[in-house]
């Protein structure tokens, strides 16, 4: 918690140099700035003490998957709004584009769609019913979020969560298996594989990557030997069943 403490205090002065820097050289009214990070992390959340690479296999909890995201752009003058709406980083590059007032065509391999007009008028009316889907990926893991669900598909072991967001925002019941959500699972999984079949690149197809780097638990982060040293999580091909301290993963 300390070194957590202390990289806010480092951020905080840090991005007050850079604001008073742009004041000062007469650029602030004239320059958007993004405050945003790649991951969460979990402070003892569901028992982790990390990210998504916190756990074997690598999860994906909200408190590891939402980032921060502020932006502050003067020549926006409209106060007050409010905007409830998901977003993803696939929607920041769109976004720059029309806060540059650049002409753009996104093409058939870019997703996202830009956050503008929700900095200029909240929730404009031809969004009101739009569903909007958020799509991540964590070396064999997948997932899928839309306005109720989200879904967790593992490549490497074939299995599943489903989680009912509005009635458990925290994930601890996992539905993946109810019968009554079984056309839930079936057609957001088909959403799953549409939504990568289409922007993903198969160079770099998450379901066959075993490369991923960390230092997951192997135990919830209050138990004894949650971190032991030997653990090193992400392996290349060895079933975690077998580890030991006397057979740590190569």
């Amino acid at each position: 918690m300390v070194c957590l403490g202390a990289a806010i205090t480092a951020m905080d002065a840090n991005i007050g140099r850079i604001l008073d820097k742009l004041e000062a050289d007469g650029l602030a009214e004239n320059t958007v700035v993004i405050f945003t990070a790649d991951n969460g992390m979990n402070m003892g959340h569901h028992g982790i003490w990390g990210k998504g690479n916190g756990t074997y296999p690598p999860n994906m909890y909200d408190t590891s998957v939402k980032v921060p995201f502020l932006i502050r752009a003067p020549f926006l003058t409209e106060g007050g709004i409010t905007a409830v709406k998901s977003a993803t980083h696939c929607d920041l590059f769109p976004t720059i584009l029309n806060l540059a007032q650049a002409e753009y065509t996104l093409n058939d391999r870019q997703p996202g769609s830009s956050l503008y007009p929700y900095l200029q008028e909240g929730c404009p009316d031809t969004e009101e019913n739009r569903v909007i889907a958020i799509h991540d990926e964590y070396g064999f893991v997948r997932m899928l979020r839309n306005d109720r669900y989200k879904l967790v598909y593992r490549y490497r072991w074939n299995d599943a969560e489903l989680y009912d967001m509005l009635e458990d925002p925290g994930e601890t019941v996992n539905r993946i298996g109810d019968p009554a959500l079984a056309g839930v699972a079936a057609e957001m999984t088909a959403q799953l594989e549409e939504w990568f079949a289409r922007y993903a690149d198969p160079r770099c197809d998450g379901r066959n990557s075993l490369t991923l780097t960390g230092s997951g638990q192997r135990d919830y982060c209050w138990k004894e030997d949650a971190f032991a040293h030997w653990n090193k999580m992400y392996h290349t091909g060895q079933d975690l069943l077998d580890v030991t301290p006397e057979n740590p993963i190569n």
